[in-house]
């Protein structure tokens, strides 16, 4: 009879993250994360049919916490006229914890569709709506905006989903950025 493990699939999304922490993308692998929470790789794929799709739990579940900080860090700092470019300094060193994983994917991704040239990682995964709640948030108090206001604002989608990809992509060029960005969305909401 075989025996049944209470929240298993948690425990293995728990291995995973610990796994990640301790090392990076590379050094997560399906032996590791069954070994870790003392399985069979073979019950392992009971639940996930690959590293990929683990590693896009991953991805999730760390960035729903990192939104979850940062909806706190925009609380406690709502009244700050420089909430933006702090907001955008919290989501770089954020981003900095991940060690590439959301590229990783990509790549990886990228790799078994040979054929295309494209991922839409983001978009597919369960951070795309709260990234863009949160910096309309971001910019409602950053920029004296109201809220019934900024969804009113033509391609405000596609702003706040460039903001965070250009975050993201040129993070190496961060200072600078961070103050086209803010430049960006100024000019953009005064229209």
């Amino acid at each position: 009879m075989p025996k049944i493990i209470k929240d298993l699939k948690d425990q293995i999304l728990a291995s995973a993250i610990k796994i990640f922490n301790e090392s990076d993308f590379k050094g997560v692998s399906l032996r590791k994360i069954a070994s870790e929470c003392n399985i069979a790789v073979g019950t392992l794929y009971n639940y996930y049919p690959g590293k990929k799709e683990i590693m896009f739990d991953v991805f999730n579940k760390l960035w729903t916490n990192t939104f979850d900080y940062l909806e706190i860090f925009i609380e406690e700092n709502k009244h700050d006229k420089d909430l933006f470019i702090k907001y955008l300094d919290e989501l770089h060193e954020e981003m900095d914890k991940r060690k590439g994983l959301g590229r990783d994917l990509i790549a990886l991704e990228m790799q078994e569709n040979q054929n295309s040239k494209t991922t839409d990682l983001i978009g597919r995964s369960s951070i795309a709506p709260l990234q863009n709640k949160q910096l309309k948030k971001v910019i409602v108090y950053s920029f004296n905006v109201d809220e019934s206001e900024i969804n009113k604002i033509k391609n405000i989608d596609i702003l706040t989903k460039t903001t965070f990809i250009l975050a993201m992509i040129y993070k190496d060029e961060h200072q600078d950025n961070k103050y086209f960005l803010k430049d960006l969305v100024e000019n953009y909401i005064s229209k």
